[in-house]
C-alpha cells in the first residue's frame, strides 16, 4: 500500500512540473540589487467597458461611421477594403486594426461579401502610448492566438453581468504585443494632416460634440463657431464624410450616452435626460425613440428582463448611511 502511494505521489509531481523553458526563463532572470524597487509603472491606461463580438457579414456602407470608443478589428476570414480617414487600407486575413475614437471609417464592397470580423471595441484615457496603431494594419503573430483565444473565454465567462477582472488586462497585454510587433517594423508614423479637409473638420466636431453633448445650449452654429469654421461647410461635411445632419449626430451621441446610463446605472429617467443635455425628458423621449426605436422605459426594461439577475443595475456612487 505504502508503495503504491509514493507512486502516485511520484507520478502527481511529474506532472505538475512545468515545461522545460519555464525554468530556463527562470534562471536567466537577474536577481535584484533591491528588493523594495520593481519596474516603473505601466504607461498603459486600463481599457474598459469592453465589448467583444464577432461579425459574420461584410458591413458594407456607403458612408463613413464614428464613434467615441476605440475599435480593434481581428480579420479572421477574407481580405477586407476600408476607408479609414479617407485612406484606402487592405486588411489581410490574420491582420489587426485599431480604428481610433472619432476616426471616420466605412467598409468597401467586393466580390466576396461574407467575411468573419472579431471586433474589441472599449474605452481609455488618450494616450500618446497607441499612437503608432494608426492607420496600420499588423499581422497577428501564431503565438498570440492563444491569447485572444483565452481573451474571448474570459469574456464569454463574464458576460454581461459578472465582474471581469482578466479581461482588461489581456486585452491591455494583447494591444501591448501588437503594438510591439508595429514597432519592430518600419514604417513612417501616420500624421493626421493626411486626411481629407472635411475628414479632419469632422474629427474635430465630433470631438467637440463628445465633450459638451450634456451642454442643452449645444447647437451647430456654437459647434462652427468652436472649430473656427463656417456653419454651412459643417453641415456639408458632415453630410459627405457621415451621411449625416450635425444635429442629428448631436441628437445621436446624447441618447447613446443616455442608453449607457440607462443600462448602467439606477438613476431615474429625468435626471438621465438632463445629464445628456436634453432640455425636458419629452424632447428625451422623442429623441430616444427616434434612434433606439422604443422609449427609454421600454429599453431599460426589455434589457434586464431576460438576465438572471436579482436587481436591475445599481449606481456605483457612494450612498449615505
Amino acid at each position: 500500500m505504502k508503495k503504491q502511494m509514493a507512486k502516485t505521489t511520484r507520478s502527481l509531481s511529474k506532472s505538475q512540473l512545468p515545461p522545460p523553458d519555464v525554468l530556463q526563463q527562470a534562471t536567466q532572470l537577474v536577481f535584484p540589487e533591491n528588493f523594495f524597487i520593481g519596474l516603473p509603472d505601466s504607461r498603459m491606461p486600463a481599457p474598459c467597458n469592453i465589448l467583444i463580438f464577432c461579425s459574420k457579414e461584410f458591413p458594407v456602407s456607403q458612408v463613413s461611421n464614428v464613434h467615441h470608443r476605440y475599435m480593434l478589428i481581428l480579420n479572421l476570414k477574407v481580405e477586407i477594403k476600408l476607408m479609414l480617414d479617407s485612406i484606402l487600407l487592405d486588411l489581410e486575413p490574420g491582420q489587426a486594426l485599431l480604428v481610433f475614437p472619432f476616426q471616420s471609417h466605412r467598409y468597401l464592397a467586393h466580390g466576396d461579401t461574407s467575411a468573419a470580423m472579431l471586433f474589441i471595441t472599449f474605452e481609455m484615457p488618450d494616450t500618446e502610448l497607441l499612437a503608432d496603431f494608426h492607420n496600420h494594419p499588423v499581422n497577428i503573430a501564431p503565438d498570440l492566438w492563444p491569447l485572444v483565444t483565452n481573451l474571448m473565454e474570459e469574456y464569454k465567462a463574464a458576460y454581461p453581468e459578472k465582474p471581469a477582472d482578466a479581461v482588461p488586462v489581456l486585452l491591455s497585454i494583447l494591444l501591448l504585443r501588437l503594438l510591439r510587433q508595429i514597432q519592430q517594423q518600419p514604417t513612417v508614423r501616420w500624421d493626421s494632416r493626411q486626411a481629407l479637409p472635411a475628414h479632419r473638420l469632422v474629427q474635430r466636431a465630433c470631438r467637440f460634440i463628445e465633450t459638451h453633448r450634456a451642454d442643452p445650449e449645444l447647437s451647430v452654429t456654437g459647434v462652427a463657431k468652436k472649430i473656427f469654421t463656417s456653419t454651412s461647410y459643417l453641415r456639408t461635411c458632415f453630410q459627405k464624410v457621415l451621411g449625416l445632419k450635425v444635429v442629428s449626430y448631436i441628437r445621436r451621441a446624447r441618447v447613446f450616452a443616455a442608453c449607457a446610463l440607462l443600462s448602467r446605472t439606477d438613476q431615474n429617467i429625468t435626471n438621465i435626460a438632463e445629464a445628456c443635455g436634453f432640455s425636458s425628458i419629452y424632447a428625451f423621449s422623442r429623441a430616444f425613440m427616434q434612434e433606439i426605436g422604443q422609449s427609454p422605459t421600454h429599453y431599460r426594461t426589455h434589457l434586464w428582463k431576460d438576465r438572471n439577475k436579482a436587481s436591475p443595475p445599481v449606481n456605483r456612487r457612494k450612498r449615505k448611511r
